[in-house]
């Protein structure tokens, strides 16, 4: 799940372009092979002054193409440079152009559309979070500039956290549990729990993965009440009362504000997997992930509920919202 695959016979397999609303290039998405089996991928985002590694993956494939898939598109037609755009809006946030708007991929039930003028105002409220984050992260971690991909060269000597998967523990992801809508926070849940419960021998926690997701989705109200999503703090009351239902008496701790990197891997660093709500121009209908590992230059690994590799992504690319664990 988390072993790196690369070698010096990894090549780079395609590619694949994002654009920002004035069609300016601002992505480029590397898949990558290692003698003809899949590699992962590594993505560089160019929309500040200096090119930078945004994410990567030693086996996982770039959310993109999974959303591609999710809405029935043929991903052959946008590798390269294609004649359909695809832009980016954000970490998670995908859109194709449709009878002149740009409808998101992987759309929710409460997801609208967008003119090019309100694409343009949600993109200029991104880059100017994702500068501030840059800005701190230079700040703290001597990260950010210039330097940024050598730094990242550099990083042999500091400090990382490769994912701890407990016995017994199997990844989840949302096409595991078809038929529901609109789930990637129950679907994040369930790693935390399930991976946390088999760390700590808690054996009332550790249930058949569909169990455990369709008690959280009920209990996180996921879809209820005409919201078609998650509300962040029902993802949290809902770990609460799902391990509650167990008869398991834990901590439970979030972070309400928006959390650091130093206090998301403070917590990874003692077995704790965290949820994280990242934030997204749809408002409520953002993404949840759950985080596992982190690695030099600021890059937190998580399991993003789209396939059962670690994705590490530039924390200050992540507009993370919330943050919430559970102690023992």
């Amino acid at each position: 799940m988390d072993d790196c695959a690369w070698t010096t016979e990894t090549k780079v397999d395609n590619y694949l372009i994002t654009f920002d609303p004035s069609d300016n290039i601002n992505k480029y998405i590397f898949t990558l092979k290692t003698v003809g089996r899949e590699s992962g991928y590594i993505a560089i985002d160019i929309s500040l002054e200096y090119p930078f590694v945004s994410d990567f993956s030693f086996g996982g494939r770039p959310v993109l193409l999974h959303m591609l898939e999710h809405d029935g598109y043929e991903i052959n037609n946008f590798f390269g440079r294609s004649s359909q755009r695809i832009y980016c809006l954000g970490t998670y946030d995908y859109a194709i152009k449709s009878k002149g708007v740009l409808m998101p991929l992987a759309k929710g039930d409460n997801d609208e559309d967008l003119t090019f003028e309100e694409a343009s105002t949600v993109y200029s409220d991104m880059l100017k979070i994702k500068k501030n984050n840059m800005k701190i992260q230079k700040n703290n971690q001597s990260l950010g500039s210039k330097n940024l991909l050598e730094t990242q060269q550099k990083s042999e000597n500091s400090n990382e956290f490769t994912a701890r998967i407990s016995v017994g523990f199997t990844i989840s992801v949302m096409d595991d549990f078809a038929g529901y809508k609109s789930h990637c926070g129950p679907t994040a849940g369930t790693n935390l729990i399930k991976n946390w419960a088999y760390q700590r021998g808690i054996t009332k926690l550790q249930q058949n993965s569909i169990d455990i997701f369709k008690s959280l989705y009920s209990y996180m109200n996921t879809t209820s009440n005409g919201t078609m999503y998650t509300p962040v703090n029902n993802a949290y009351t809902g770990l609460q009362s799902h391990a509650n239902s167990r008869g398991v008496s834990a901590t439970y701790k979030s972070q309400d504000t928006t959390p650091t990197y130093n206090e998301i891997i403070a917590q990874l660093d003692n077995n704790r997997p965290v949820m994280i709500a990242a934030a997204s121009y749809k408002g409520s209908s953002g993404h949840f992930v759950c985080a596992f590992a982190y690695k030099s230059g600021n890059y937190l690994g998580s399991l993003n509920g789209w396939d059962r590799y670690v994705d590490y992504t530039l924390y200050s690319n992540i507009d993370a919202k919330r943050s919430f664990y559970i102690a023992y």
